[in-house]
């Protein structure tokens, strides 16, 4: 018996070590993208990232701009939380910000009455509603105040992420943000055909290209100012609050991260992830 649990244990803490040998690669790597970019220019939201509750560098990259542009009000609207532990905005109410969640699915809704119940009907909203192109205006107006002062809004709905951003015209959030689909590069237009009763199949046939988000959020008035170290995210800012703090450069071309799973290493969680209460 003694023989067995050593044995066991052996292959834990070898699991362990080489566990902990890929996230500190994942993490030299990210140290060298970083250095590039400094290089190149120091306005690059890159620099900037870190991971508090985001899935990688997202928290990190929100604030940078947030300090570049300020706030009105310190409200959001994110679209797609899962459980809600590792999403784009609970940095922000962990920063006494206020917004909605809206997630489709009724069991990660649940989770989230369960474990964030002291955040409800305080600092957060939880809706429990499929976003689609027919009800995207009526789920997201009327539900903050001054609402062309809504300060952010996320979105990552799988496959049709790209056409129900396209039909919001209730709201003019200050920031966007939104997954594209790594896939197609930096200048290909490609944009998947809207269907809301499919699920997404966990390919890579979702969305649609950064080149794509670039153009038509650009008609929306809003200019992409970077993109996320894994190439997942992208970030949008509304023409009226571009300054002279971010590049001149607003094009999918200089701004495109390609498709980098290999760092998500770099941003596990080393501890279970929890919010504190506050008042």
């Amino acid at each position: 018996m003694k023989k067995i649990i050593i044995k066991i244990l052996w292959h834990i803490a070898r699991y362990l070590r080489i566990h902990a040998i890929n996230r500190n690669l994942a993490f030299q790597n990210y140290l060298n993208i970083l250095s590039e970019n400094k290089k190149k220019n120091e306005k690059i939201l890159l620099n900037y990232g870190y991971k508090n509750f985001s899935q990688a560098d997202e928290d990190g990259i929100l604030e940078e701009i947030f300090k570049r542009i300020g706030t009105m009000n310190k409200t959001f609207i994110e679209i797609g939380v899962q459980d809600g532990y590792e999403c784009n905005t609970l940095h922000l109410i962990n920063q006494k910000w206020n917004g909605i969640w809206i997630e489709k699915e009724k069991k990660y809704c649940e989770k989230i009455n369960k474990n964030f119940n002291f955040l409800i009907n305080k600092h957060l909203e939880v809706i429990n509603d499929e976003a689609d192109t027919e009800n995207i205006n009526d789920l997201v107006q009327n539900k903050i105040k001054n609402q062309n002062n809504i300060d952010l809004l996320s979105i990552d709905i799988g496959l049709n992420t790209y056409h129900v951003l396209k039909k919001i015209n209730s709201i003019s959030p200050r920031v966007i943000i939104v997954e594209y689909n790594a896939k197609f590069g930096p200048s290909a237009e490609w944009i998947i055909e809207y269907n809301k009763n499919v699920e997404w199949d966990n390919s890579n046939y979702f969305g649609a290209s950064l080149k794509s988000f670039e153009i038509m959020l650009k008609e929306k008035n809003y200019l992409l100012v970077g993109c996320n170290v894994t190439g997942v995210n992208a970030f949008f800012v509304r023409r009226d609050l571009i300054n002279e703090k971010f590049i001149e450069n607003y094009s999918s071309e200089y701004h495109y991260q390609n498709k980098k799973e290999f760092l998500l290493k770099a941003f596990e969680n080393e501890n279970k992830v929890k919010i504190g209460r506050f008042e």
